[in-house]
């Protein structure tokens, strides 16, 4: 993964990839002193010392260093899928469960105010996630789907009162005319 020694800047400093900003350029503090070339009289000295300044400046700034980092990553990122089989017929499917197919039946007229219904509430939906006030129009959302199935009971109770009722209305007085009628 590291990048050839004579060029990699951490072990230059004698750190690790993962060295803080701090360790860093304590580390630099402690190797320029080292190897600068009034203090110390080696013939590699300031060659030591000029590596050292390389290394720091380029991991003193977070930008150069993230760049850097980058570098060091090896060629081959795939490298680590080469035991994958490469024909698909290799891999082990797992075949899923098949669904249960049974649908409830519903009317036209449902499926209609399902759908209005559905409609509604998406189109609200898709609005508040545009609009700035997203509790406001939340609230307003819901308040139409309370509408909405406020609608949906009273289309039920007209239905009941129009419908069932004067049918059991009509059972009930003939089954009190027969009752009657056997007096």
């Amino acid at each position: 993964m590291i990048a050839n020694t004579a060029q990699n800047y951490y072990e230059r400093l004698g750190l690790d990839p993962e060295a803080s900003p701090d360790l860093i350029k304590a580390a630099y503090r402690t190797l320029s002193k080292k190897f600068h070339p009034d203090l110390n009289d080696a013939p590699d000295a300031e060659e030591q010392y000029i590596l050292v300044q390389e290394a720091y400046e380029t991991l003193r700034q977070p930008e150069r260093r993230a760049a850097y980092d980058a570098s060091l990553q090896p060629d081959d990122v795939w490298s680590e899928y080469e035991d994958m089989p490469n024909d698909v017929n290799d891999w082990d499917f797992v075949e899923p469960e098949p669904r249960p197919q049974a649908k409830p039946e519903r009317s036209t007229a449902t499926l209609v105010f399902l759908t209005i219904g559905l409609v509604i509430q998406y189109a609200f939906l898709i609005f508040c996630i545009w609009w700035p006030i997203k509790y406001t129009c939340l609230t307003i959302m819901w308040i139409i789907i309370g509408i909405y199935w406020l609608i949906q009971l009273a289309i039920a109770a007209a239905f009941l009162m129009v419908i069932v009722f004067p049918i059991l209305l009509l059972a009930g007085l003939w089954l009190w005319n027969q009752v009657a009628g056997m007096f």
